[in-house]
């Protein structure tokens, strides 16, 4: 009584490695998912002809089945069961999730791998593995999670992989277009440099099918393009080695001429420190009318004054994280002196009227 959890990889059947068409074959019941990745219906009935050989029940199994799992696990419990997926089965959250309750009820579980599209995208890009940030799926609803996930990325150098929604129900993939004009809405707001109509992107095709495709260029460059049939990903370098300049140059259309973006992105601190100075240099200026002849105000918005200084220079030697501190102690103390006084935060115009009615 084991629970098989089968990969198919990447090239659809054709691609079904031996030991995937034994545990399918020799399996009591069979379900084979579509909702983490399609499968076209071709790939479906091959599939139930290698279950209906070997005896095997065959169901496809819709995402409800699969995150309830309770059929799936009580037949594993009576005998030899699979679930089949495109590309590795681990991939999927609700797998491991899966395999989790399996393991608890005492059935044992076996896995078969199968080529991931996350690994074979990163490479038929031309892109180092190892310089891969987090994964993350950008959606027809909202890009605000993508969005600071990539922008965490390239801070950091990080190459993003950007997937993009499969709604089975409606057997529709967000468009690449859309998902990028998804990434520059949020970027008008956030304006932090993640995705600007400079950012180099990289949209992948059907990655390891015949007709693969790789458009690569400027996202101003790219929104036009017709990039074939789905499934497709984006992804977004971060630094790029001079290799990797070489790979996308020899296996990618480039659009563009390819170049890093983690240049553009603003570090965490330097946008913290570019937003907080001037609006604490501001801050002070306006005590400094209220303070009159009150040395220890003085005193204390001196003192302000010279943290603000503090987290400027921190900031120039790289320092990050005395900046922030420096600029936060800064702000503090001009906002206890607000709140001693019972003065809104910058609201000026009515503190000066206040001053003008005391005196």
């Amino acid at each position: 009584m084991t629970l098989y959890f089968v990969g198919i990889g990447i090239a659809g059947t054709s691609g079904i490695t031996d030991e995937a068409r034994s545990a399918i074959a020799s399996s009591r019941t069979v379900y084979a998912e579509r909702f983490t990745s399609p499968v076209a219906d071709a790939e479906i009935d091959e599939l139930r002809d290698i279950a209906t050989r070997g005896g095997a029940a065959f169901k496809v199994a819709p995402r409800w089945m699969v995150e309830d799992g309770g059929e799936i696990l009580r037949e594993a419990a009576r005998g030899d069961v699979s679930l089949v997926c495109f590309g590795d089965p681990y991939v999927a959250t609700t797998h491991i999730e899966l395999r989790t309750r399996a393991v608890a009820q005492k059935t044992k579980t076996r896995s078969v791998h199968g080529a991931s599209s996350l690994t074979s995208m990163v490479g038929e890009c031309g892109l180092h593995q190892y310089k891969v940030g987090r994964t993350t799926t950008v959606t027809g609803e909202e890009a605000s999670t993508p969005y600071n996930v990539l922008d965490e990325n390239i801070q950091r150098g990080c190459h993003t992989v950007l997937l993009l929604e499969y709604n089975q129900d409606a057997g529709e993939f967000l468009a690449p277009a859309d998902a990028l004009r998804s990434l520059l809405d949020i970027e008008a707001e956030a304006r932090h440099g993640a995705a600007t109509p400079e950012t180099f992107v990289m949209v992948a095709s059907r990655i390891g099918r015949n007709d693969q495709s790789i458009t690569a260029g400027r996202i101003s460059g790219v929104l036009d393009q017709d990039f074939g049939e789905p499934p497709h990903s984006i992804v977004v370098p971060g630094t790029l080695h001079f290799t990797e300049t070489d790979a996308i140059n020899a296996l990618a259309r480039c659009v563009d001429e390819p170049q890093p973006n983690s240049q553009s992105s603003k570090v965490v601190s330097h946008k913290m420190i570019a937003k907080y100075v001037p609006m604490v240099r501001d801050a002070i200026a306006d005590e400094r009318i209220h303070a009159g002849g009150d040395r220890g105000a003085i005193r204390v918005l001196d003192n302000a004054q010279n943290y603000v200084a503090d987290a400027q220079e921190f900031l120039r030697t790289g320092r990050d994280e005395l900046a922030i501190l420096s600029i936060g102690y800064a702000d503090g103390l001009v906002d206890a002196l607000r709140i001693s006084a019972d003065r809104p935060y910058q609201r000026v115009e009515r503190a000066n009227k206040e001053g003008q009615e005391g005196a």
